[in-house]
């Protein structure tokens, strides 16, 4: 046990886990997802298509990143995306507890148009990071867009290009190698949105990345762990900012 165990952390391999949410793309073919990541697949060595499968069906959505070329001595890469969120939002509309959007508001048919930028400098043993987007709520028929959502800082964040018109977001991430087969990643992202109430939205993440083994192309498939901290105004009292956090936990393949 103690020989099998010894060879499961430490035993040689060509590569390293490498870095996860930095501006490197899939070469052509190659392709991953995750239980709560986006399926990635390489349509070309400097275009990747990117979607949740989990929420696709009722969501439709797609992001294609590309490459720009180096920048500062790191990669800079582009990201367009969109989104028809409203078959989703209306499944989650009703009176009863627990749901998320009251009956009395409407939730027009509505696109989520995206655009980013993502730049990293590093190596497979230390890497930076930093990104800037914008996802704006179009819709083909004016909403009442404030929807109240007392104490659901997380929703806030989520629906907010829906429901407050639009959500931007500036942050960065810090991934260093701590040994052949585990990462860890440190990330803060501060969330502006349109929503009067809850305006500024900070949010943290600390997870760590353990290679379990490796796929037919030499790449890692990973198990992601860690927490993550919001801080906002969603359920504040006295005009202060409350603190939410929740577990991470993903598999890759």
């Amino acid at each position: 046990m103690k020989i099998f165990l010894t060879t499961l952390l430490f035993a040689s391999s060509a590569s390293a886990i490498t870095p996860v949410d930095s501006a490197a793309m899939l070469k052509s073919g190659q392709w991953e997802v995750g239980v709560f990541s986006p399926l990635r697949f390489g349509l070309s060595d400097k275009l990747e298509l990117r979607l949740h499968p989990l929420t696709a069906l009722v969501s439709p959505h797609f992001a294609l990143r590309f490459e720009h070329g180096e920048l500062h001595g790191g990669t800079l890469v582009g990201e367009w995306g969109l989104g028809v969120p409203t078959y989703g939002m209306r499944m989650l509309q009703g009176d009863a507890a627990g749901t998320l959007f009251p009956n009395d508001h409407e939730i027009p048919w509505m696109v989520t148009p995206r655009a980013g930028m993502v730049w990293s400098k590093g190596n497979d043993k230390r890497m930076y990071t930093l990104r800037a987007d914008l996802t704006l709520g179009v819709a083909f028929t004016q909403p009442e867009r404030s929807v109240s959502r007392t104490g659901a800082g997380w929703l806030d964040l989520l629906f907010a290009p829906a429901s407050d018109g639009y959500r931007a977001r500036l942050g960065g991430i810090y991934d260093r190698s701590l040994s052949e087969r585990l990462r860890g990643r440190t990330s803060v992202d501060i969330y502006a949105t349109g929503n009067p109430d809850n305006p500024l939205m900070v949010l943290g993440r600390q997870v760590f990345d353990f290679g379990m083994f490796k796929g037919k192309d030499g790449r890692w498939n990973r198990l992601g762990f860690g927490v993550a901290w919001l801080n906002s105004q969603s359920h504040a009292l006295g005009g202060g900012r409350s603190n939410d956090y929740m577990p991470v936990i993903d598999l890759v393949f």
